[in-house]
């Protein structure tokens, strides 16, 4: 009988190491809810690497309900406020420090609120280079008289002249 390993250990089939890595993957998100770092997730979950551990969160998330994501990410956001309120005073002094800190609050803000990604292309844009452009040419074919060449070809169209 052949032994079972590779990837997901020493006895474990592919669906037992796949229900582990979910667990794990869970456990690594809900350290996260709770404002671990992801080396301490990596170091809690046995993650390879901080990266590691943040693709681990950022598979949980995907996997979760749409509405739960949510919630989680107004959590994350509402930390985000409390944590940049805490840092008021010394940004009206002009901290330095405080404002760096304010700076990744905002780019962390701006990441959950997905504000770095590129908007999908509705073509809005192509069809009104397409309408201008025929628009131009219309107006200019009609200042070339060549619009009354049309008229002229389609016949009597009931208009007195």
């Amino acid at each position: 009988m052949a032994s079972r390993t590779g990837a997901y250990g020493k006895g474990k089939s592919k669906v037992e190491g796949r229900i582990e890595a979910a667990e794990r993957a869970q456990k690594a998100l809900r350290l996260r809810a709770l404002r671990h770092s992801y080396d301490s997730i990596a170091k809690e979950c046995g993650y390879s690497s901080r990266g590691a551990a943040h693709a681990a969160v950022k598979r949980a998330l995907a996997a979760i309900p749409r509405e739960a994501a949510k919630e989680l990410r107004t959590s994350e956001l509402e930390g985000l406020d409390m944590a940049e309120r805490a840092l008021a005073r010394q940004l009206a002094r002009g901290d330095l420090r405080a404002i760096d800190r304010m700076l990744r609050i905002k780019d962390m803000r701006a990441k959950l609120t997905g504000l770095y990604e590129q908007q999908a292309d509705t073509g809005v844009e192509e069809v009104a280079r397409v309408l201008g452009a025929f628009m131009g040419a219309a107006i200019k074919a009609e200042a070339n008289g060549e619009l009354d060449d049309i008229d002229d070809e389609e016949g009597d169209d009931g208009d007195a002249e």
